[in-house]
Order: structure tokens, then sequence, then C-alpha cells
């Protein structure tokens, strides 16, 4: 019995593969390589384990399977590298067809590990068998074999020996092979390159023979063999009992072998497709992105287009996405994806599926079938284009109804559609309708939540003496309402005033909590007719008083009112309770942010403070914005380096009508996927 080497392995996994496997010890990658040096091909090593630590484990394969090329060899992985070593194994060259790749978690490793190693220890004995009977030393002892018993052993042997002389010609051969290569009695002197598909690979062999040159086994190559069978083939050295040169072919069966390798490739490759499919769409909230990033998961490894289609309550298709493999035939999908849908007959595998149906596999597309599906002829030419020989049709599944379909197409070159994939294509679309009902979920939601905060801020006033514009935007992101809020309201006295706030949080309790410190603030400051700082104090008592649960930052500026026809610039005057401050900007002046010496405490922090309050005046035409934080707040940006954004963006807007001027200033400062809500109050006085 041969070892189990394990190298570059982590402490735990030497110390579940040492116990389990009494063959085993680890090495370093510098003993790995001094031992093998020291080696011969055919050396004593079962098996080769690269762990987990190992920095290059492709390149430490490489190196065993030069140096003892009949040694299985495994690679460990973690999750994070599992599809990295994967996917590098299968495009490197000078890998062992057999390699084995699995994770250091899987609850059988110990299982895999003992099946690597057993294979590796059938091979060299195999090998051994063949150095063993490939010997050019006569046997001349009165105790040696005599050719008849071993002509017996190597009849009943478990794989093929063919024995042919220098020009190819076979010379006997045994039943396994017999069996296999379907030989008969007068087969002999047949040219054994011509028994297999590829003769090629043997002529070589018979070449180096003949020139004296064939001095030990080759390395076993695999071919196809009679029937499909897939076979490894050893060539080797010989002598005929009366002692001329021949050469050895031992014919190996690895059918099997082989359709378990593709079978268990097959279902890693579908695993990894779920598992990227699920990312894929676990990563956005907008269903055409979700519906694109599926698509390019599925295109090119396993259709080489895809057509994907929701559908309305009444089944008719509301958004329709065609990828292809091909650049130029998906742009032309693309353009006429419509129409392809529209041309289609109910007898299609997607109106089927739109109608209740459920899945279909198309193992053949005929022309029939075409002719069947789609009843335009330039549609039909459009199909021949994309290439149509096989197809899965899937419904998409929500909770309560089909949402859509997902029709899966392979053109010529590719090979047909099983019921496996039948599974995989099932589970795909299944995955699908869970994401798409969740995005649907969070649409109704954040609408119902932004349809709330609007129902709280109320149109503005309009006054006789100056211009008043309110915006608000919901987070591009959150299916939730915010705590932003603005006012403007007229007090009994004629002073307009203008309010802008917000609370910490982004829920429902925020948004119920601005509810509440708005009407709040409106009553004071209606029917107390006071000042901001007192509005802000008696708001601060109110919260106290009132219980309200929650911290809040806010402005109150109050213009006072002028007399009709009063062409000076209008008093006003301003209390900051923590929020960002007011900017005003005069005709043919620079912006000034109107600050406070010594900012004051916000909302709901202290509730019997005095408030200080600021006075200014704003002349006719000039214009005083109020704003929240999600105007100038960016992730690696600081609130000076915003603001100062927002500064210079007022400057520049300053000459527009006040409703394009606040509207630019949204599209010109705010992200394409704003992460926090925005208000905005712009007053500008009459000229």
């Amino acid at each position: 019995m041969g070892e189990l080497l394990l190298v570059a392995a982590t402490p735990a996994e030497e110390s579940t593969l040492v116990e389990a496997v009494p063959t085993a010890r680890s090495v370093s990658p510098a003993g790995l390589a001094v031992l093998l040096e020291h080696r011969s091909a055919a050396g004593d090593v079962d098996a080769v384990v690269v762990g987990t630590s190992a920095s290059a484990p492709l390149d430490l394969v490489r190196s065993v399977h030069r140096a003892t090329p009949l040694a299985g060899v495994l690679v460990l992985t973690t999750e994070v590298t599992d599809a990295d070593v994967r996917r590098s194994a299968s495009y490197a060259l000078d890998m062992p067809a057999s390699l084995a790749v699995v994770e250091s978690t899987a609850p059988d490793l110990v299982a895999q590990v003992r099946e690597v190693a057993d294979a590796g220890r059938a091979q060299r004995r195999h090998h051994e068998t063949l150095a063993a009977v490939s010997s050019r030393e006569r046997v001349t002892t009165p105790h040696a074999l005599a050719p008849a018993t071993l002509g017996a052993l190597l009849d009943h042997a478990p794989f093929g020996v063919l024995v042919g002389d220098l020009d190819g010609g076979l010379v006997t051969w045994n039943r396994w092979a017999g069996d296999l290569l379907a030989l008969s009695n007068d087969a002999t002197g047949r040219p054994i390159p011509s028994l297999f598909p590829t003769p090629e690979l043997f002529e070589a062999s018979f070449a180096l023979a003949r020139a004296g040159s064939l001095e030990e086994a080759s390395t076993p190559v695999g071919v196809v063999g009679p029937g499909d069978a897939e076979v490894e083939v050893v060539t080797a050295p010989t002598l005929l009992e009366d002692g001329r040169d021949a050469v050895l072919v031992l014919v190996q069966d690895v059918t099997t072998r082989r359709q378990a390798e593709r079978t268990r490739d097959v279902l890693a490759e579908h695993v990894g497709l779920l598992g990227r499919v699920s990312e894929a769409l676990a990563g956005t909230l907008d269903v055409d992105r979700a519906l694109g990033r599926l698509s390019d998961e599925l295109v090119p490894t396993f259709a080489d287009w895809v057509s994907l289609q929701t559908y309305d309550q009444r089944g008719v298709s509301r958004r329709v996405v065609v990828r292809h493999r091909d650049p130029d035939l998906d742009r032309e999908a693309a353009r006429e994806r419509t129409g392809l849908l529209s041309r289609l007959a109910d007898t299609a595998p997607s109106r089927r599926i739109a109608a209740g149906g459920g899945p279909v596999l198309l193992e053949s597309i005929t022309q029939a079938d075409l002719d069947e599906f789609v009843g335009d002829a330039a549609t039909r030419d459009l199909v021949r284009r994309l290439g149509a020989t096989s197809a899965v049709a899937v419904p998409v599944p929500g909770r309560d109804a089909v949402l859509g379909s997902m029709v899966l197409v392979r053109g010529p070159g590719s090979p047909d559609y099983t019921p496996q994939d039948l599974a995989v294509g099932v589970e795909v679309g299944r995955r699908a309708g869970v994401a798409l009902d969740t995005v649907a979920l969070y649409a109704r939601q954040r609408d119902l939540a932004a349809e709330l905060q609007r129902s709280l801020l109320t149109e503005p006033p309009r006054p006789e003496q100056a211009e008043i514009v309110v915006r608000y935007v919901a987070a591009a992101e959150e299916a939730q309402v915010g705590g932003d809020w603005y006012d403007a309201f007229v007090q009994e006295q004629g002073g307009t005033v203008l309010v802008i706030g917000d609370v910490m949080g982004h829920d429902m309790r925020a948004a119920a909590a601005m509810g509440q410190l708005r009407a709040l603030l409106r009553g004071i400051g209606y029917t107390t007719g006071t000042g901001p700082a007192e509005m802000l104090s008696r708001l601060d008592a109110a919260i106290e008083g009132l219980g309200v649960q929650t911290t809040a930052t806010g402005l109150v500026v109050r213009v006072e009112p002028r007399a009709p026809g009063d062409t000076r610039p209008a008093s006003l005057c301003w209390s900051n309770a923590g929020h960002p401050p007011p900017i005003m900007v005069r005709p043919g002046h620079r912006p000034v942010v109107l600050e406070h010496d010594d900012p004051d405490l916000l909302l709901g922090v202290l509730a019997h403070i005095d408030r200080q309050e600021s006075g200014a005046s704003l002349e006719p035409g000039a214009t005083l914005l109020l704003y929240t934080d999600g105007l100038i707040e960016r992730r690696g940006e600081s609130l000076d380096e915003g603001l100062s954004a927002l500064t210079s963006a007022v400057d520049r807007l300053a000459g527009l009508p006040l409703p394009q001027m606040c509207d630019q200033l949204l599209v010109d400062l705010l992200p394409e996927n704003n992460d926090d809500d925005v208000a905005l109050v712009a007053v500008r006085l009459h000229a």
C-alpha cells in the first residue's frame, strides 16, 4: 500500500485526514519537491492532497503529475476559492484528467480522499503488472513461470491485452480485448492501429519500437474505442516466445469512470449556475435589472439565447428581454423582441405557459415545430438565424400567479437539452419568481410609503409678496419613508413662515414622528404668531410634555409682510436647531450662507433652552433656499465639500425661474441612486 501525502494542509485538514487515513502524512511544498525528486514515476505514492494553505495549488498539481503521473491528485478549496480553482483547472494545461477539487468543509471529504487514493493505488498496480509482463529479460531458471502459465494469466486479466509485431500486425490477444474489439480467429496479422478510430496515436509507438527506442511503458492515452467506448491505452516493449521484439498494448475501459466524471462536472456546473442566479437576482430591487442579470448568467453558459418575459394579470407580456451569445444576433433579437413574441402561435411554449401550462422540453426542434409555433415567415427566418435545435420553456411562478416565462434555446453545435437540464431550468424559473415577487412587494411598499409621505407634505401658500416652491425626492433604493419634511404657511398677522426639518431615522416611526412635529410646529406658529426661536422652544416643550420619543433637526424662517406696492427689502428672521444652514442669493451677488455664531441643539434634546434668532434682509428678486442634508451629504465627502458644491450650483442657476432652479439643483447634485430623502423649500421675493 502506498502513501497519501498532504501538502500545504492546514492543521484542521491535517488532523482530519491523518486520523482517518493510516497511510497519510503531511509534508511541506519544499519537502514534497525533494521527495518526488527521489521517486520513480511509478513510485509508492497513491495520492497527493493539496491543502488550502497552498498559494498556487495548480502549480503543485503540475509538479506532482509530472513526477508521479499514476498518483491521484485532490485539491482542497474554501468557499471563496472553490469556483476560481475549478475554473482555472478547466483551462490550465498539463492537468491530470482525474483531478478532483473538493471544499475542505465538505461532509464527505474523507470518503472522496479515500476514493482518489484507491484509484491511484489501482493505477499503480496496473502498471506494476505491465512492467512485469513487458520485461525484456529472458527467463532461464528452472522454476521460472512458463509461457503457457503466463498466457493463461493474461487471458483472464480484467483489461485488454494485445501483442503486435514491430510493424503493428496483431500477433495475439486476450479474451477481454477480443470481446471489446470483436476479434475473430482470423484477426491475426491485422494492423493494431486500424482497430481504433484514432490509429495515429499508436503508430508513433510502433515506429519507436522498429527503431529500437521504445524503452518503457508509455503514459496512458485516452481514446474512443469501438461502440463509443472510452478506453485508456498503454504501449510497452515486450518479447515473443521466440525472442523477437514486439509491442504490448494494454487497453482499459474507462467509460463508466468518464461518464461519472462528466456527470459530476455537469452537476457541479448546474449547482454553480443556480448559485450565480440567486446571487444575481438578490443584488437588485429593479425588475428590468433583475431580468438583465438573469439573462447574463444563463447566456452562454446554459443557453445560446434566452427569452424572458413577465405578464400582467391578464397574461399579456409587460416586459420582454431577449439575450443572444452572438453580439450581432443579440442586437437583432433586441430590436425584434416584441414582434417576435406577438407573432407566436398559441401552441408555442411561452404562450402555453402564459395560459397556465407547465414546463416544456423540446429535445429536438424540427422544421414542423417551427412551422407550428411561428406562423409568420419573416419571424421563422429570424428564429433560424438565432439558431433553434433544442429548447426548454419554464414558468416563472409567483405566490399567487404565474409572473412570466423563460425560454432557453440552444442552436447548432450545442448539445440538446435533457430532462436534467429541464429540472435545472424549472429551478431557475422558481428562483426568478421568488425574486420578482420580492421586487413587486418592495415596489408596492415603496409606493405606499412615498404616497403616505407626500400626503403629509402639503402644497405651499401663494403670498402676494413672494413665490414659494417646494420639492421632495424619496431615496431611490430604500423601501422606506423618511423623516424629511417641509412646510410653509402664512400667520394671522401676515408673516410667511418657512420650515424644513429632518427626524432621525428612515422608517414608519420616523415618518409618524415627522407628522407629529410638523403638525405641532404648524399649530404653534399659526396660533401664537411668535418668531422662529420661540416656535422651536415651544416645540421642544411639546416634545417632552407629549412624550414624542424622537430627535430632529429643524430650521424656521419668517418673512415679515410688506405693504402692497412696497419695493423695499423684506425683513426676515430665522432660528436653526442643528439643521444645515439656509443659502441666500441676491441679484448680481454671490450666494451667502446664513449661519448662527454658535449652533443650537437639535430638537428633542432639552426642553427648556433659549434658542437664538438672527435677522437679515431679503431684497426684491433675491432667493432664499432651505434644504435637507440629503442634498449635500455624500459618501467620501465632508459636509463642507457638499455645501460648497451646493453654493456653486445655486450661484450658477440663480438666474432661472424658481421652479426650474429647484429642479436643476436636484438633477445636478443628486446621484442616480441617492440613498437619502431630499426636501427643498425656496422663496423668491417679487421685484
